[in-house]
């Protein structure tokens, strides 16, 4: 009969957080020179547009990409969009931007 070696729990849990690690990490050289990879993309959105938020729109990192703003006051809303850009999307209810 022959022995096959057995996977304890915790082994197969590493060596599948280890494979799902290698393909989700994409190294800079596989995209091309000059290009980013999207492991090294950050993203942000602004939730709550404000005096405060409004701050926080212009106070981005300059590598840091505004995907979203969102905010109940509908003036608030359009001068938020707009100051983010046309990529920028606009939502009244914090839990899409979450689900997003």
């Amino acid at each position: 009969m022959k022995q096959t070696d057995q996977l304890t729990r915790r082994q197969f849990a590493s060596r599948a957080v280890a494979a799902a690690a290698t393909i989700s990490i994409v190294p800079r050289y596989v995209i091309g020179k000059g290009q980013i990879p999207p492991s090294e993309i950050i993203t942000k959105a602004v939730i709550g547009t404000g005096g405060m938020g409004r701050g926080h729109l212009k106070n981005v990192n300059p590598k840091a990409k505004l995907l979203a703003v969102c905010d109940v006051d509908e003036n608030h809303l359009k001068a938020a969009q707009k100051a983010g850009g046309p990529d920028v999307k606009a939502y009244k209810d914090f839990r899409e931007v979450l689900e997003r």
